[in-house]
């Protein structure tokens, strides 16, 4: 039986530097004061626990696998949130450690010990629901931030674009790079005064006339495209929140004239209507419903593919069962916005009233139970006052009184956020009708990133069974595994 570590942080070190050694310092601290040595250490860097289930972290599912074998004594770690961030991978790894009777050491100051009693478990629910809505609350925060930033003119997110370079403090702007702006300039000059029938030739063009990219490497269709179409050149910044995008004219980032950058455009439409990208341009192609379909006959898994030079998903055993990508892909979308709009006039009333009943009953159940804890530890030490009256200060300091004291502070506090929290249920749905107009029912548009459509597709599609000229769908309700929707796709 060993003793361990375990440290992760959410973003990269260059972002996020003191995260791993704070936490290491804090946990070797602790170590030394409790005379324990560690065995083994294990660390996750860069990993998200709001995005990665625990068995699916590299460190953390290589220490579950040691737990599991019961090889863990003692584990060392800052705080719960390092663990996890989601509420039912905390229960989980939870009720593992609890199996295993794991002494789990947490090195914050501000952290609870873990305890695996009938209440204890209750409060790492709590705690694990806190921990959640926090890692949830800090992603709008970092969006409300960007879009803030966007407003304001600041780069919002992103790499610092070809011809600039990060300012010489944190929170200056951009400066222009002496070498690469030049070549900037140079390029839309050329673009514009040059004749040429392709961009292919525009290439050959620039090259013999010394233009390189980063490093001394040729241009090539994909960078020179993109160069020349990003309005960050003619001092615009454009950020996207929500597909509605916010426009901001800058100083001190322009580099080419606005009637230069405007006739680029125009000429580059032309350009590529007449010359298209060559064929041996890379483009990557994201079935977005990959893991999704199976076929009517076989039951194995379709998965997207090219097929006489067309995107498709397509049975590899029975190729009668195909069906255009765009086309399946653009017809789920439909019929799960309209699946969630029906679910919303339909079932909203029911749903709403279930959450409530749901999230209030767990709730007064654990008021019940904190409420029950503090008068016992107020009783305690009321008894234990009185008993001790006249008594040394050494007896008062008594370290149960003091435990006891903590105890009924704790559940008071515990009490509160409980009764806080039913008031804002009540406050959130009261108005039945208000949550309803509150609520989008588009949910997939096109112009979300195809990462966020296959995200959201896959949260919300049960299953889609192919046949020769249609498809079955099952649509699912993202948290209430009882509410379900199908439809039926024709196509020829």
């Amino acid at each position: 039986m060993t003793t361990v570590s375990y440290y992760r942080n959410s973003i990269d070190e260059k972002k996020q530097k003191l995260s791993i050694e704070m936490q290491v310092r804090s946990v070797k601290e602790k170590a030394q004061s409790l005379k324990l040595l560690i065995d083994e250490e294990y660390t996750d860097r860069a990993t998200s626990a709001r995005k990665n289930k625990t068995h699916l972290r590299k460190n953390m599912g290589l220490l579950m696998g040691k737990i599991q074998k019961g090889h863990v004594k003692n584990l060392l770690v800052y705080s719960r949130c390092r663990l996890a961030r989601n509420v039912n991978d905390y229960m989980n790894l939870y009720g593992l450690l609890k199996q295993k009777k794991v002494n789990v050491i947490f090195t914050a100051e501000y952290e609870f010990p873990m305890l695996y009693t009938a209440e204890s478990e209750l409060i790492e629910r709590i705690i694990a629901a806190f921990n959640q809505q926090e890692a949830e609350k800090l992603v709008y925060k970092l969006q409300d931030a960007k879009v803030t930033k966007a407003k304001d003119g600041k780069h919002a997110v992103g790499a610092i674009p070809y011809g600039y370079r990060k300012g010489e403090r944190d929170g200056d702007d951009w400066k222009p790079d002496e070498e690469e702006s030049q070549t900037v300039i140079n390029l839309f000059r050329f673009f514009v005064e040059l004749e040429f029938k392709s961009i292919s030739e525009f290439l050959v063009l620039i090259k013999n006339r010394g233009l390189t990219y980063k490093n001394g490497n040729d241009w090539n269709y994909n960078n020179i495209r993109s160069l020349l179409e990003k309005p960050v050149y003619k001092g615009e910044r454009v950020y996207k929140d929500k597909g509605i995008p916010i426009v901001r004219v800058v100083e001190g980032i322009k580099l080419v004239e606005v009637d230069v950058w405007e006739k680029t455009q125009q000429k580059l439409k032309v350009i590529i209507r007449q010359s298209p990208a060559p064929d041996n341009r890379k483009t990557n192609v994201t079935y977005l419903l990959n893991g999704l379909i199976s076929c009517a006959e076989c039951g194995k898994e379709v998965k997207g593919k090219k097929y006489n030079n067309e995107h498709s998903y397509k049975c590899n055993k029975h190729h009668r069962h195909r069906v255009q990508k765009d086309f399946l892909e653009m017809e789920i979308m439909n019929k799960a916005n309209h699946f969630f709009l029906e679910m919303i006039t339909t079932y909203m009333g029911n749903v709403v009233d279930r959450l409530i009943q749901d999230e209030v009953k767990f709730y007064e159940s654990a008021i019940e139970k904190f409420e029950k804890e503090a008068n016992q530890a107020k009783t305690y030490l009321i008894q234990k006052g009185q008993s001790l009256m006249g008594s040394s200060m050494k007896e008062f300091l008594d370290e149960k009184i003091y435990y006891q004291l903590k105890n009924f502070e704790e559940k008071q506090y515990l009490k509160h956020e409980m009764e806080s929290r039913i008031f804002d249920i009540h406050e959130r749905y009261g108005d039945l009708e208000k949550v309803k107009s509150d609520i989008e029912p588009v949910i997939l548009t096109h112009e979300l990133e195809n990462e966020k459509k296959m995200e959201l597709l896959h949260d919300i599609v049960y299953k889609i069974t192919l046949y020769q000229g249609k498809v079955d769908v099952v649509f699912k309700h993202p948290f209430k595994e009882s509410i379900l929707g199908s439809g039926e796709i024709e196509f020829s």
